[in-house]
């Protein structure tokens, strides 16, 4: 099944991917994906390639 993205999104999977195996540096890689250096060193250092949930962890409102 393909991947959807959003159409804003500045990386996907397979870019994660190889921020992560790559051994440029953030610079470098910033530069090639044009996206910021705190970007790349953010997907460097997680453990997964998926995005993190951005729904809220708490419902405030009663049904």
């Amino acid at each position: 099944m393909p991947q959807g993205y959003h159409t804003n999104a500045q990386t996907n999977s397979h870019s994660r991917e190889i921020i992560q195996q790559s051994s440029p540096t953030n610079s470098e890689l910033s530069e090639r994906f044009e996206i910021n250096e705190k970007t790349v060193s953010k997907w460097r250092n997680r453990d997964h390639l998926t995005d993190n949930s951005s729904r809220p962890h708490t419902l405030f409102n009663a049904l």
